[in-house]
This record gives C-alpha cells, structure tokens and sequence, in this order.
C-alpha cells in the first residue's frame, strides 16, 4: 500500500460508521416497503451487527428472476446475482462437479437477485428502486 492508498483508507476509516449506519437504513427501508411483495430479503440473524454490503432479495417464484432484472434494467437500475454455484463454474467443472450436484444451491440461485446498496443512495433514488419493483409486481401477479 502506498501513502496514498493509506490516506485514503484513513480519511474513509472516520466515515465507517456513517456508512454502516447508512447501508443500514436502505436495507431496513427496503423490508419495510417491499414486505407485501412475493420475495424477501436475505440479511443477518437480528442479533447480529452486521456491516450490509449487499442488499439481496430471495424472489418466492424463479420465474420472476430475469423479468424482474430486465425490467430493473430498463429503468437504469442495475442488479446482479452474486451467489452462483461455484460448482458451476468451468474450473470446477473440469475437477468433476455437474449440474445436479448441488441442487439446493442451484435453485437458490435461480430466485435472488441483488439490488442497490450504498451509502450515497439518495432518498429519490431509493423511491425510484422501490417503487419500480412494487410495479413489476403489479404488473406480472
């Protein structure tokens, strides 16, 4: 690390808390305004203090994975799928691992998808997510 990556590791290091308490309310907002919807949000034990760097919700129907994404991406709001099965992956593959090997992990890949999370998400912005999901569901229940 040089001087300047430290500089900037400390001057972020006097806003972690800040941005804990951030990443935080997104995700708390999102349960809240998001709970009547067919799919939940995958987060830590309520005992637990976590430090949220991913907001990622389990869809209760797979069929709505890649529509939702689509329609998401449409509207400039952009998702991803961040838990796909490592044993999916070629280098795995080549060690023997198929599809089929680990179906739970399989399926549970099918149904989440991983929406905005970060501390400069602005209150307009976090409207807009919420409510551009809140009308995909309307539209496709």
């Amino acid at each position: 690390m040089n001087d300047i990556q430290a500089a900037l590791g400390i001057s972020q290091l006097k806003r972690l808390l800040k941005f804990k308490q951030r990443r935080r309310y997104i995700l708390d907002h999102y349960r809240y305004c998001l709970n009547e919807l067919p799919l939940s949000i995958i987060s830590a034990f309520d005992h637990t203090d976590p430090f949220y760097h991913l907001a990622v919700l389990r869809l209760d129907d797979a069929k709505y994975q890649r529509l939702l994404y689509q329609h998401l991406l449409k509207s400039d709001i952009y998702t991803q799928v961040h838990y796909t099965p490592v044993h999916l992956q070629p280098f795995y593959q080549s060690l023997g691992f198929f599809k089929g090997y680990l179906p739970i992990s399989e399926e549970f890949s099918t149904r989440i998808l991983t929406i905005p999370l970060f501390p400069q998400l602005t209150k307009m912005q976090l409207r807009f997510i919420i409510d551009t999901i809140v009308h995909f569901f309307e539209v496709n229940n």
